[in-house]
């Protein structure tokens, strides 16, 4: 078993949340100022930005009342409790892959049998890595992007642990 050190347990980062919130609430208030516009054009971009800003804030608003551990990666696997109660151990990984869209970094997870751990997924898990799938991304993600430690300060630890469990191999960042 790795030293216990080497654990990485991710947290929400509430003041990124918080922000993001924030400015979700600004473009919803913007929107509806917009819709009072006689433009068509400016009405029709009002709507589109309350729906779309909208739907941010119950997201985001769930993500201020999480507590505990969101992601961990330990000698076990890759815990994500976003994306269910399984635990991806590292036996059924065959690589790791850093991404990056539009400037936001992922961890992609490259497994050896992706439709038994879908399977496993929790519904809303599923339907996003579907609609990914749809325009091209197969892998199952774990964005680190609105957690405590990030990806900047969790990579090092990730190469440490999966040096110390023999799997560094299995990294492609």
């Amino acid at each position: 078993m790795p030293d216990e050190s080497l654990k990485i347990e991710c947290t929400t980062a509430y003041e990124k949340v918080g922000l993001l919130l924030v400015c979700c609430v600004a473009f919803v208030v913007g929107g509806l100022v917009m819709t009072g516009d006689p433009d068509p054009y400016s009405r029709i971009i009002g709507w589109a930005g309350v729906v779309l800003f909208g739907m941010g804030l119950p997201i985001l608003g769930g993500m201020l009342l999480r507590t505990g551990v969101v992601v961990r990666f330990d000698g076990e696997g890759i815990y994500d409790r976003r994306l269910g109660p399984e635990v991806i151990r590292w036996e059924a990984i065959d690589r790791l892959e850093l991404l990056s869209i539009q400037g936001n970094k992922f961890i992609g997870v490259r497994l050896q049998d992706r439709r038994a751990y879908l399977a496993r997924m929790n519904v809303w898990a599923r339907l996003v890595h579907h609609a990914n799938g749809c325009v091209g991304f197969r892998l199952i993600y774990v964005n680190l992007g609105a957690l405590r430690p990030g990806l900047r300060e969790g990579l090092p630890r990730l190469y440490a642990l999966l040096s110390e469990i023999g799997r560094d191999e299995l990294l492609d960042l």
